[in-house]
């Protein structure tokens, strides 16, 4: 009879439990996220570099942390705003069946006061919340990092809020809103995080440095909290000015609104005794997480499993460790070996808030390049001679690095000359030479090799193809590519987002420039269509048509002037061929070579469409040996070519502009 009671009250605890772990299972199904990353926000906005990271770090910790299964999470990186709505009306099918779920919005990349910048297209902050709204979804979360989007909260009726909530209420329904920045601020990126400031933070806080009551669970003030402290800290001196996330919480309920729970869902870094800031880098160098320890305030961070290189700074030194952990597993900072470095002798790189350092050597010889370890202090000198037999790595030169194949280097100062390629994986100042590849992922001097390519060159580009994301100097070569292009592109082709200088060539190509289809006649009893590509002031155009009877080709150069938004004035000066003309009753049977120069004026009717009307002057020119009139013959006795003026005559035609 006892045994039978206790098999039953077995039998009773045993199906409670598994009631709260199939409970505990399903959780993460009723919390869907929809992740967007977008470096390009316009022509006329300089493309961003790491929205992508940031993206990828937000899906990677709410996939680690916040209880979002990987099905429900969505990352979508550089698309438009069509696809970014049809993103959004998806989830109202993937949570049909789903009771009181909750909608999480992230969002990176270009906005302004009135909504959020994809390529050329605006989603609006009205359209957004419309869409958003119409989601069934009890609690709603949109996280902006971005420039002035504070306007989120700000179009509401909201109001920048440097403080915190405290009562907030997790059993709740409503609407979250936070922003990186306030409504007249820009948000900022740091090339040594390789993401954005106000991310990184909201990342380190839900893995745990925002833990402030250490119960192992982020709610969203403790989250706010922690990001808004710490991007005011770490943007305080910067450039463009300090930057204040902002809130708007409409929130009801009974508890707290947990976006992160770290009990038992991954591996731990524990921090007690050991005091200072501490900066946690994957075993590739990239900065995952970084915590303000206090005596009186021990936390923990949550990580993946895999390698990691921990440092932190003391006083007058830096100290440093490497370490493995596991799944699940938890180790403790006080228990690592850490080497020690004087912070006098160590040589910063990039933003000192998150230093490389590097021990200063003479030269440094290498057969074939070493493992790429830019984060372990076991590979971190500086070299002021670097060399490759025949090809070479080192983290630091300040000097000359020269191969006998190519070299690749995280970031130097001085000269870099190999026969087949120069590769800098960050910062680089002064002068890449080779035969084959230069590559500088932020370059300050000259590249010269056949191939040049770099992320952001303040320079000079000199080869065959030259691109930059960001160009601030001059590209000579056949072809330049140039994402923001700041200064002279002088080329056979040219092809960029954004001119914001002069661009030279006979192929043009410029997403905030012209791209027209034009169809004309005029006096010579000429018809053509011709093709114009440019910047918003300088412009190349091809003609193909019929003259005559004859064919028409040719091409041109000329100025735009932009008058409103519903004309413009040109004048271009250009060559066109053909192979018979007739004017003065004479017939010419031969391959002319007209010169023309254009004054046109532009009058935009309806949408795309302009009328053209403009004035020509001719001048014609062809050699003797063709000719067949006896007259023209005769004169060329002593001459190589024969030249003809004509007066300006009259052309009209019609003008599209093509997408």
């Amino acid at each position: 009879m006892i045994k039978m009671i206790f098999n039953i009250i077995w039998l009773g605890l045993f199906s409670f439990f598994m009631l709260v772990e199939f409970a505990s299972a399903k959780s993460p199904s009723d919390r869907f996220a929809l992740i967007i990353g977008a470096n390009d926000g316009g022509a006329d906005r300089v493309k961003l570099r790491y929205t992508g990271n940031d993206a990828r770090t937000i899906a990677d910790t709410l996939r680690q942390v916040g209880g979002f299964s990987p099905k429900n999470t969505l990352l979508v990186l550089d698309k438009n705003k069509k696809t970014i709505i049809a993103s959004i009306k998806r989830f109202k099918k993937l949570m049909k069946n789903t009771e009181s779920p909750t909608f999480f919005f992230y969002y990176s990349g270009h906005s302004n006061s009135k909504g959020l910048l994809i390529n050329d297209d605006t989603l609006t902050y009205k359209e957004l919340r419309r869409h958003i709204s119409r989601l069934n979804a009890k609690v709603k979360v949109i996280i902006l990092d971005s420039c002035e989007s504070g306007s989120l909260i700000v179009s509401k009726g909201g109001k920048k809020r440097p403080g915190f909530l405290k009562n907030l209420f997790s059993e709740t329904e409503g609407l979250a809103i936070i922003t990186s920045s306030s409504a007249d601020e820009y948000s900022q990126e740091s090339a040594s995080l390789k993401g954005s400031f106000f991310t990184h933070f909201l990342a380190s806080g839900l893995k745990g440095a925002a833990d402030a009551n250490r119960d192992r669970r982020i709610t969203i003030h403790e989250a706010y909290q922690y990001t808004y402290q710490n991007t005011i800290n770490h943007t305080v001196g910067s450039k463009v000015g300090v930057q204040h996330p902002s809130y708007d919480f409409q929130l009801t309920g009974m508890g707290d609104l947990f976006l992160s729970d770290l009990r038992g869902r991954s591996s731990r870094l524990r921090f007690h005794k050991k005091t200072g800031r501490f900066f946690i880098r994957a075993d590739d160098g990239t900065l995952v997480a970084e915590i303000e320890q206090t005596n009186s305030n021990p936390r923990e961070i949550s990580l993946e499993g895999g390698k990691y290189i921990l440092t932190y700074e003391a006083g007058e030194y830096y100290f440093v460790s490497r370490f493995t952990i596991g799944k699940k597993e938890t180790k403790s900072v006080d228990k690592m070996i850490f080497t020690r470095f004087d912070r006098s002798a160590a040589v910063g790189r990039g933003d000192n808030q998150y230093p490389q350092f590097y021990k200063k050597v003479g030269y440094t010889v290498s057969i074939w390049p070493s493992n790429r370890e830019p984060g372990l202090y076991g590979n971190n000198e500086l070299s002021t001679v670097a060399i490759g037999l025949p090809m070479g790595y080192a983290p630091r030169v300040s000097g000359l690095t020269l191969s006998l194949g190519g070299y690749f280097v995280e970031d130097f100062k001085g000269v870099m000359v190999s026969p087949a390629f120069n590769y800098a994986f960050q910062e680089a100042l002064g002068v890449q030479v080779s035969g084959g590849l230069n590559y500088g992922s932020t370059m300050e001097g000259g590249q010269v090799a056949p191939i040049n390519t770099s992320s952001e060159i303040v320079g000079v580009q000199v080869g065959l193809l030259n691109h930059a994301r960001s160009l601030y100097g001059l590209q000579l070569g056949l072809v330049n590519f140039g994402g923001q292009a700041r200064g002279l592109q002088l080329g056979l082709v040219n092809i960029a987002d954004n001119v914001k200088g002069i661009s030279i060539a006979p192929i043009m190509i410029v997403r905030n420039g012209i791209r027209k289809m034009e169809f004309w006649t005029d006096h010579i009893q000429s018809t053509a269509v011709s093709l114009i590509s440019g910047t918003q002031y300088y412009y190349s155009a091809f003609h193909l048509g019929n003259t005559q009877g004859n064919l028409l080709f040719g091409m041109s150069f000329g100025l735009r002037l932009p008058v409103l938004d519903h004309s413009e004035w040109r004048v271009d000066t250009g060559i066109l061929k053909t192979r018979s003309l007739k004017f003065d009753s004479e017939n010419y049977t031969n391959r002319f070579t007209i010169i023309r120069h254009r004054f046109t004026f532009l009058y935009k009717l309806f949408s795309k469409h302009r009328l053209m009307i403009g004035v020509t002057k001719d001048a014609f020119t062809f050699p003797h040996i063709e000719a067949i009139n006896t007259k023209i013959k005769s004169y060329l006795s002593d001459k190589s070519v024969y030249f003809e003026r004509h007066p300006w005559g009259p052309q009209l035609g019609w003008s599209y502009d093509l997408p």
